[in-house]
């Protein structure tokens, strides 16, 4: 028995094989790449949702901000800023300013925090209304009896605007922070907000 060798059918065997072997090398490559782009797209993924938390984040305090300023103001000199008078035109125009940011923040809350929040800014923004009312209607003109009726109702609506800038981290709740749960794309309202 003797074998012929073709050297011909070994070559073909061979490169048949090299090509096999070729061909999965680069199937493992290309399948490895790909694994590796998706871990690099989830990463960016993780980026893009951080930066909108981020973003969200500081929209929110921008918010939280003007309305501490806002009520802070009322209770350190007990005067809303922008409504009530004032003689100096830069304090003025501070005040002004405080007043625009507010009313912008209460707008914005509508869409940045659950339906509770704007509705609380509203009703602060109605105390303080209230508030620059009293003081108006505590002038010469007007009799003992409504002076102090007056007085009083200025009293209570101040008396709301300090327990609420008391407690403000309450009114705007875990929105306030950045972790997962607080900075959410889409606040859920609870159950008495929904009737």
């Amino acid at each position: 028995m003797s074998y012929i060798i073709d050297w011909q059918a070994w070559a073909t065997l061979g490169t048949g094989i090299l090509a096999v072997g070729g061909a999965v090398f680069v199937g493992l490559r290309q399948a490895d790449i790909q694994g590796r782009q998706v871990t690099i797209q989830n990463r960016l993924a993780g980026i893009e949702e951080l930066k909108l938390r981020q973003a969200l984040f500081e929209d929110r305090i921008e918010v939280y901000d003007a309305t501490r300023e806002f009520l802070a103001q009322i209770v350190t000199h007990a005067a809303v800023p922008g409504l009530s008078k004032n003689d100096n035109v830069e304090v003025r125009d501070a005040d002004m300013r405080l007043q625009q940011a507010f009313i912008e923040a209460i707008d914005r809350s509508r869409f940045l925090f659950r339906p509770s929040v704007s509705a609380t800014l509203t009703d602060l923004w109605k105390t303080a209304v209230q508030i620059n009312f009293h003081q108006k209607m505590q002038g010469d003109r007007f009799g003992a009896e409504d002076h102090g009726k007056h007085v009083d109702g200025e009293f209570r609506e101040l008396k709301k605007v300090q327990a609420a800038h008391a407690d403000l981290a309450a009114i705007f709740g875990d929105e306030l922070t950045l972790s997962a749960h607080g900075a959410t794309f889409a606040p859920k309202p609870t159950a008495d907000e929904t009737q």
